[in-house]
């Protein structure tokens, strides 16, 4: 790291190159003395420098817990600004976090999310041995259930989201035997109790996994016996900045859109050798070879990330019938033609493949991850679509496994079950195009889907896909709003706010949930806070019998007419006319955004060929 190039730039006038090598240089920092000496550097640069026209947002973060969080809460602060978020930090006492959860002044800060560190210090089960193994685990249980009742009350009074650091594990089991086989053991009390809160974890609770780190940093080197004695800091110098990464991590990982698709090559890639060269015979793959082993088992990883709702398409420089060969007829396939959504072996250049796979898909570039062996068709990709996040595998298959999950591009917060269905939905959707294909009339070909939709307010089971809708969504959003599980349930549970979903299936499928209106009273008008669907839907009528649900609720709320505002970005081109379209008076510009108004007297609900089978709505 070049120390004396950093320092000279942080009193220079070049404010760009500055932040761009701090930037570089926090990326490739991996010690607590360096990313330290970085904080410094940027603190005291700040005064040379207006460092704050590179946040894109800002957060208040409350660190409270049974430990010491200095350094820690300094590294995450730092890594906070380095990735564009102005941090503003409210810094709990030494195991007073019960005490200041349950006063007032933490919420007096005014939060935006809090990072509990539970206290290390009294993780210890105090009870006789000679109890049974049901009464020691449940001791374990209480011990992990007073925690989360602790998160439970804190996000009843803030509401907003919460980030629990759970414990470490004990770095001895020096019970032997028997450790292993008592819930009260140092080893099994912690294990219980991590358990206990990641199972029970509410929405609004993300669990920041120690115990994981532990075990990948080293047990007995991640804790610091001597810091814990003298100044109940009990991380050893790696592990704070493996820890504060992972809050970092965690935090941003909220409201942030995950990866949609996967787009891998095939040779070399899914097989071992060139289908094209070495035939059906002579590709590696299956399990009569270690190297055709590894590749059958990336394959087994692939089908996982499609089964939880990842999108797999093919990008091959091949023929496309002798690439398809395998697909169809090897008996070592396990990714199968109905697991890609969509697939393309030709000869054209990778990043025009990409592009047409996206137009086909109706996502944009942003959400696609490409896989591949070759470094040079990596750089092609990277250069032409900088946008699409590019992993590239090596040669050793032993490794692909690894490569890709520490990209760590495909993490959720949840598993729906729209995304166990969502390969099968675009298949489904290919279906729904050939049919429009054949049908010239479009009203025609509406009215044939036979469409019947469920209108209904968003319940605690619609939750998880209501949030995750809302983050993921970014062409058919009006406001583009991002809320997490927490900050929609909050809203939801204020008087004269309301929330909608659709759930549409048609005699091709069940396309899942895929709408979601938040709606308020104020006045004597109905405004439109957030409005999103899902494109695969788009141009079916959903958009008109949402409005005639939504003028619905406004009647009933006594509400005299609906406004709803268009906020432009560069994703959302899409929807500029769209309240227009559906009959909205537009309004004058009132600075980023725009409003639309539609009066409601004399309002005709407006004709779709959509047949609703339950409605169920709650009273305004």
């Amino acid at each position: 790291m070049n120390w004396i190039k950093l320092n000279q730039l942080a009193i220079s006038n070049s404010t760009d190159e500055f932040w761009n090598e701090l930037r570089f240089a926090t990326a490739s920092a991996d010690t607590l003395a360096d990313l330290l000496r970085l904080s410094m550097i940027r603190k005291r640069a700040s005064t040379h420098h207006a460092l704050d026209r590179f946040m894109a947002q800002s957060k208040r973060i409350a660190f409270l817990g049974g430990i010491t969080v200095f350094p820690l809460h300094e590294i995450v602060e730092h890594l906070f600004q380095m990735s564009g978020v102005q941090c503003e930090t409210f810094i709990g006492d030494f195991n007073q976090h019960k005490h200041e959860i349950l006063s007032d002044e933490i919420y007096g800060f005014h939060p935006d999310l809090a990072v509990l560190f539970p206290p290390e210090g009294e993780c210890a089960y105090n009870g006789p041995f000679q109890a049974s193994v049901k009464e020691q685990k449940q001791t374990a249980e209480n011990h992990a259930a007073e925690l989360l009742a602790l998160c439970n009350l804190f996000n009843q009074r803030a509401k907003v989201d919460m980030v629990l650091c759970n414990y470490l594990p004990a770095p001895v089991n020096d019970l032997g035997e028997a450790g292993t086989r008592l819930p009260g053991s140092d080893w099994n009390y912690r294990r219980i109790i991590n358990q206990a809160l990641a199972f029970g974890a509410p929405d609004f609770l993300h669990i920041c996994d120690v115990e994981y780190l532990a075990a990948r940093f080293g047990i007995t080197q991640c804790k610091d016996d001597r810091s814990w004695y003298e100044s109940k800091q009990p991380y050893s110098s790696g592990m704070v900045v493996a820890v504060a990464k992972e809050v970092v991590h965690r935090i941003l990982q909220i409201k942030k859109e995950p990866k949609k698709v996967l787009v891998t090559d095939l040779d070399n890639t899914l097989w071992g050798g060139v289908i094209g060269d070495d035939g059906m015979e002579g590709i590696q793959l299956g399990t009569t070879s270690a190297v055709g082993e590894a590749y059958r088992a990336f394959q087994q990883y692939i089908k996982k990330l499609s089964e939880r709702g990842i999108l797999v398409a093919v990008c091959s420089k091949n023929d496309h019938d002798t690439a398809m060969e395998p697909f169809r007829t090897h008996p070592e396939m396990v990714l199968k033609e109905s697991d890609i959504v969509c697939f393309k072996a030709n000869w054209q250049p990778k990043p025009e493949n990409i592009k047409q796979i996206a137009a086909e898909l109706s996502l944009g570039t942003d959400s696609f991850v490409f896989v591949d062996d070759n470094p040079a068709e990596i750089d092609i990709v990277k250069q032409w679509l900088p946008e699409v996040d590019c992993v590239h595998l090596g040669a050793d298959p032993s490794e692909f496994i690894q490569r890709l999950a520490e990209s760590r591009l495909f993490e959720c917060a949840s598993i729906t079950y729209e995304d166990t269905q969502r390969t099968r939905q675009y298949r489904s959707e290919q279906e729904r195009s050939q049919l429009q294909s054949a049908v010239g009339d479009y009203d025609q070909f509406l009215a044939s889907l036979e469409m019947v939709a469920t209108v209904s307010p968003i319940t605690s089971i619609d939750l998880p896909r209501a949030a995750q809708l809302i983050n993921k969504s970014n062409q058919f959003n009006l406001t583009t709003k991002r809320r997490s599980e927490a900050e929609l349930q909050g809203f939801l549970g204020d008087k004269g706010r309301y929330g909608m979903t659709v759930r549409l299936q048609d005699r091709f499928g069940d396309h899942g949930l895929i709408s979601v209106v938040l709606a308020e009273s104020q006045g004597e008008s109905l405004v439109i806070d957030t409005w999103v669907m899902s494109c695969r839907v788009l141009h079916r009528g959903v958009e008109r019998l949402l409005l005639n649900e939504v003028a619905a609720l406004a009647g009933q709320a006594q509400s005299r007419s609906v406004h709803g505002k268009y906020i432009p970005t560069p994703k959302n081109d899409l929807v500029r006319e769209h309240y227009v379209k559906l009959g909205f008076t537009r309004g004058v510009e009132s600075g980023a955004s725009i409003g639309h108004e539609l009066s409601l007297g004399g309002f005709t609900p407006l004709q779709h060929y959509i047949r609703i089978e339950k409605i169920e709505k709650s009273a305004p």
